[in-house]
């Protein structure tokens, strides 16, 4: 159905794909390889785009980097790394340099006029501005406000706002840079770009010379350490100096105070085959309701450090903590991937306090760090501990699997009637007597108990969600013992503390030498309300390094390089965030039944190179854990690029023995890459690479070969040329062969096959293609060693084309993509707040949230009643699908390319057929459930009537427009389409609106214009749950406006609509509306403005008075004459400061009045 709207959009863009255009090539994305020059990679005249930069060395990609004076600057370590390397630089510019003057206007021709008719202010450039703060030095803007709101219907609301930013000099050498805000707004920056965009943020910094002093939300940054390892979002106050101490000697201190923001996690997902997300992250209790803070997640994906964006390889959900890999990334059931992030706990009180003290000079540096974060002992925010809890945090120790506690409690009679949350009555339990099971009662007489469930695990809980409850709230369902995956138990957090000191040391003999020393202590208190198990709240450690390097020749070519590193942790030291790899525990075969013990690390290395051309090493390293863990690890390295061809062999080979799992181990991980430029130029090569990994666990002293023994092979294959080009292609093709252990040899598990075609082709400058197309076929050889698995088959493409013709007449950006991934159940709970502060109404007939089905709300943000707002609850159940998306944009305008010139004249018929031009969007959403059959067809399958569908979301927007711009009238034809469904926990919901319009304006006289609008639309809503909400709504639509303006200052609208409205399913009620609208708007420029609406309102509804229907029906009217009025008045009292009244009322029917005051006073500087 759906296929035959967009399906032209479709087949005229692809057709243009071979056409030529004229979109500016600034902006898309751009390849350069080169090598850095003085550590500065100098990519474009143009400005760049900071956001859109990412640069890889070989299989790298580097962080660390910085832009100055529009080029990117490598930081030492980078330089020292990648110095002689050529690098892939991908990037954007702005196609014009920012620093050069460009002047819009000539702002000495700007006059005042008073015939302005919508801008209240204007800008006037030769008026003194006497402003809120005195100083040439400081450049500054923002409004301070203060506001009220009170009706018949609602409480007094106060509210406040204050926005400024600074950046300037105060004299006597004090700058300030500062960003203030008092409003506290629930939403986070998306993340889905690399760059993120905070809000709320209150920050300012004051510096003098080298001293600066910074208070308010900023980001405190692990000092330059070894094991104080930290990223802290704080709000605090933070104090640095730098002060020269004579004979070249400098010392830098820095102090912080404050109270965090977030605490840290890492998590290990658990993937499967094919699943792109979005994954859900948890805290370290195991919590759901987190919310992660924006821009501190790492995500490594099989080691390697990924980047944030849509381009990219991931994007994340900061307040519902999802994270989605983008088709770059090919989730696989072996992909490892780690997530490192902070998100909010507000148990306790989290203050926090760090100092860094350094010293420096040309051959050597000491620094002393100390950290410490501890939670307050009285509970914050919603959590309230009363004796009982306290008493059994008390009793727990470090053991948080004993603070537990039952949630179940029993309510007054007075608690329960009214009450805002779901009530529960008690039976006992047959097989416990003194156990009492809940079940969801919404009998007032029998509801005696509330509970809070805690999600525990499948087959460890008595307890499931009820998803056919349908209220408002969630409801949970007895199943029988140990049948489900909740129970009314509340796990108790204790607070608890962790601190560090650091003492380093740095000296650098030369150039190439230097040697490195570190001794750290922690002090971590797991319950600090608990005074047992204190033995071990102690630890420390130390760490050694030494670098040289030997030049073997004078020209500098060839050089041989040794490192000695040496780590020595206590057992009950405890680090702040972890300051080893993330893959450390695999790298070494280390399981987490492994006893505490102290730790002992040794790294060797020595390497043979040649500049640009060769490198041997060769590493020896050994790892001991207590008298359970001895392991030792054998490296070696070659990389050999000369001419054409490019290699790459590296070993990794490590022996073990676990005592107490009577385990010894072999773990061997070879790779070995090969490519060759088979061009002069460079542009194409071809390569082959192999990688695998063979790990033995067999008993002690015999030959048995433990089930978790594992091997794969993977070989690849690949072309490609230099992606910097305006044509390029890359063409890969893997295959991965798994084996597990299976009675005392290796049998094999599965196969995994890969395909991968990526390009770009950059027509002209008016045509960019790009694509990326990924296949793989998992086939399961062995079910016994993998029950869980399937064989599966998963395609990842994504294709952008941005096209246009005939001097931009014709503009085209096409998008389309396909994953699969999973859906998550969703569901709503709506929450009383003040009246008029929320965005949704209750409908329903009697407001007990008790009672309330989650239908009984609707979503209508301009009601004076609007008392609720939503929330979304989370849980752990998903949906696997397969997931389409096409965004397609059209644009026509014939008038660029049908015009005059002086040797040739427009006939009438080209002049008429220049005035039209179309406008034409399409987005479409489909996710359809995994289990279902897919062919080719179903790539380009966007039909809504799809039986195996989860989730759908399109919107179609065309219009035809007739002399569009033109001052004496314009015609417009369209119409605009939206269909949605969503997966809600009780089941789907289907809401659609399609609209048909005509509308036209006509000027008279050149002080008014008369405008025509008909519409034909259609709503649409289906639930199977609540089948008698279903709605089918047809409506007619008339609306003829006049809008007359005697003077510039005034203006005066009359308009009248016309409603038919009929229900075609259920009831079939009838609704017949006539709406008289008029508004009167007075402006003085710099002055005053005042603005007045009535309307006056007559229905006819054959319908049920106060029903869900009426209301949708209605917009929330009433059946009879109806009135609504609104008065808005501003006033400008002072220069900077003006004086807004509102006053809002309606009387719907029958109904009371409904009467809305509001005032407010703002200051603009």
């Amino acid at each position: 159905m759906h296929l035959n709207k967009y399906f032209w959009l479709l087949c005229v863009s692809l057709y243009c794909a071979f056409g030529s255009a004229q979109h500016h090539a600034a902006y898309r994305l751009q390849y350069k390889k080169l090598q850095p020059h003085a550590c500065e990679l100098n990519v474009s005249e143009y400005s760049l785009m900071p956001a859109t930069i990412t640069i890889v060395a070989s299989t790298d990609t580097l962080i660390g980097w910085k832009v100055m004076n529009n080029k990117i600057v490598l930081g030492d370590s980078l330089c020292s790394k990648y110095g002689s390397d050529s690098l892939l630089v991908s990037f954007r510019t702005f196609g014009f340099n920012i620093e050069e003057p460009t002047y819009v206007i000539d702002s000495s021709l700007l006059t005042f006029k008073e015939k302005a008719l919508i801008t209240v202010y204007e800008y006037r450039q030769n008026e003194s501005k006497n402003g809120l703060i005195e100083s040439r030095g400081l450049d500054y803007r923002g409004s301070f406000s203060r506001g009220l709101s009170i009706g018949n219907s609602q409480s007094l609301v106060l509210n406040s706002n204050f926005d400024m930013q600074l950046v300037g000099d105060l004299g006597n050498g004090l700058k300030v840079i500062a960003a203030i805000s008092d409003e506290n707004l629930p939403i986070q920056a998306q993340g889905n770009t690399q760059q993120l965009q905070e809000f709320d943020k209150v920050f300012i910094q004051v510096s003098k010379d080298r001293t600066s002093i910074i208070a308010g939300d900023y980001e405190l940054h692990r000092p330059d350490s070894y094991f104080m390892n930290y990223f802290k979002k704080l709000k605090g106050i933070s104090v640095s100096s730098t002060v020269n101490s004579g004979k070249g000697t400098e010392v830098f201190a820095k102090g912080s105070f404050a109270i965090s923001r977030g605490k840290f996690a890492r998590q290990t997902l658990k993937t499967s085959e094919g699943n792109q997300g979005p994954y859900r992250l948890q805290g370290n209790s195991n919590e759901r309701f987190i919310i992660v803070l924006a821009g501190t997640e790492r995500v490594y994906f099989n080691g390697i450090l990924l980047t944030r964006g849509f381009d990219y390889d991931y994007v994340i959900d900061y307040n519902r903590a999802e994270i989605t890999f983008s088709p770059t990334r090919v989730i696989a059931r072996d992909s490892r991937v780690i997530v490192e992030f902070e998100y909010t706990d507000i148990s306790y009180l989290r203050s926090m306090y760090a100092t860094q003290t350094e010293f420096r000079s040309k051959k050597w540096k000491a620094g002393i760090n100390f950290y410490s974060e501890q939670d307050s002992k009285n509970a914050t925010g919603d959590v309230q501990l009363d004796s009982l809890d306290l008493q059994i945090l008390q009793q727990s120790g470090d053991d948080l699997s004993r603070s537990v506690r039952n949630s179940i409690y029993l309510l007054k009679d007075e608690e329960r009637r009214g009450v805002n949350r779901i009530l529960y009555a008690g039976m006992p339990d047959p097989l416990d007597p003194s156990n009492i099971i809940l079940r969801f009662t919404t009998n007032l007489d029998s509801a005696m108990y509330a509970a809070t469930f805690t999600e525990v695990g499948q087959g460890k809980g008595d307890y499931i969600i009820d998803e056919k409850a349908n209220k408002n709230g969630r409801v949970y369902r007895y199943v029988g013992n140990n049948m489900g995956s909740y129970l009314p138990v509340i796990q108790l957090i204790p607070p608890e503390k962790r601190q560090m000191v650091t003492v380093n040391g740095k000296y650098q003999f030369n150039r190439d030498a230097s040697v490195f020393g570190e001794v750290a202590m922690s002090n971590y208190d797991v319950n600090r309300l608990s005074s047992f198990d204190e033995s071990d709240n102690t630890g420390f450690s130390t760490h050694v390094a030494f670098n040289n390097r030997i030049k073997l020749d004078t020209a500098g070519q060839w050089s041989l390089n040794t490192s000695v590193k040496h780590e020595f942790v206590n057992k009950n030291f405890n680090e702040l965030n972890p300051f080893r790899a993330p893959e450390f525990v695999r790298d070494w075969n280390i399981s987490q039944l492994m006893s505490k013990g102290d730790e002992y690390l040794l790294l060797s290395s020595v390497s043979l190179n040649k500049r640009n051309e060769m490198k041997l090493e060769y590493g020896f390293n050994t790892y001991v854990k207590g008298d359970d863990y001895t392991g030792r690890k054998h490296q070696a390295l070659w990389t050999f690029a000369k001419d054409r061809w490019n290699v790459r062999a590296f070993s990794d080979y490590l022996t073990s023995t676990a005592s107490s799992l009577d385990q010894n181990t072999r773990f061997l991980r070879p790779e070995l890459s090969i490519s060759y430029k088979i061009s002069k130029k460079g542009d194409w090569s071809i390569g082959a690479a192999y990688d695998g990994e063979s790990n033995v666990i067999r008993n002690i002293g015999g030959d048995s070969l433990f089930a978790a023994s594992n091997q794969f092979h993977h070989l690849k294959w690949f072309v490609s040329n230099d992606f910097s080009k305006d044509f390029a292609m890359r063409l890969s093709y893997s295959v991965r062969d798994d084996y597990l252990g299976k009675q005392n040899d290796f049998a094999h598990a599965s196969v995994a096959k890969e395909l991968e075609w990526a390009g770009k082709w950059i027509a002209s400058e008016n045509s960019d293609l790009q694509w990326n197309i990924i296949g793989r076929q998992l086939d399961i050889k062995d079910p016994i060693l993998l029950p869980k698995e399937t064989s599966k088959n998963t395609i990842l493409g994504k294709l952008d084309y941005v096209f246009s013709l005939f001097n931009q007449g014709i503009r085209s950006v096409t998008s389309y993509n396909t994953n699969s991934g999973q859906e998550p159940k969703v569901e709503y709970v709506y929450q009383k707040v003040e009246p008029g502060t929320g965005d949704y109404v209750f409908i329903g007939k009697e407001e007990n949230a008790n009672l309330n089905n989650s239908q009984d709300f609707r979503f209508d943000p301009s009601n004076p009643n609007r008392s609720y707002i939503r929330l979304t609850l989370t849980n752990n159940e998903f949906i696997r699908t397969n997931n389409i998306e096409l965004n397609q944009s059209l644009h026509i305008e014939p008038v660029k390319f049908i015009k005059a010139t002086p040797e040739r004249k427009l006939s009438s018929f080209y002049r008429f057929i220049s005035r039209f031009s179309t406008m034409s969007n399409a987005k479409i959403t489909k996710k359809q459930m995994d289990n279902s059959s897919t062919s080719l067809t179903s790539f380009f399958n966007f039909d809504l009537q799809d039986t195996s569908l989860v989730s759908y979301n399109s919107t179609f927007s065309n219009t035809l427009f007739f002399n569009k711009g033109n001052v004496k009238y314009d015609i417009q034809i369209g119409n605009r389409d939206n269909q949605n469904r969503s997966l809600q926990v009780g089941d789907t919901e289907d809401h659609g609106i399609n609209d048909w319009f005509f509308r036209t304006r006509l000027n008279i006289l050149n002080r008014a214009d008369l405008f025509l609008i008909l519409e034909k639309s259609e709503r649409t809503y289906f639930s199977r749950v609540f089948a008698d909400r279903n709605l089918d709504l047809r409506i007619l639509r008339l609306k003829p406006e006049l809008s007359y303006r005697p003077s510039g200052n005034v203006r005066l609208t009359a308009r009248y609509t016309y409603e038919d409205k009929r229900q075609q399913i259920l009831t079939k009620d009838l609704a017949f509306i006539n709406d008289f609208t008029g508004e009167f708007a007075l402006r003085k420029a710099n002055q005053y403005s005042f603005d007045l609406s009535l309307s006056y309102v007559a229905i006819q509804f054959s319908g049920e008075s106060g029903s869900p229907l009426e209301y949708d029906m209605l917009d929330g009217l009433k059946n009879g004459k109806n009135f609504l009025w609104n008065l808005v008045f501003t006033r400008r009292v002072g220069k900077n400061i003006d004086l807004t009244v509102n006053y809002e009322g309606r009387k719907p029917g029958s109904s009371p009045f409904v009467h809305v005051g509001r005032a407010q006073i703002k200051a603009t500087f």
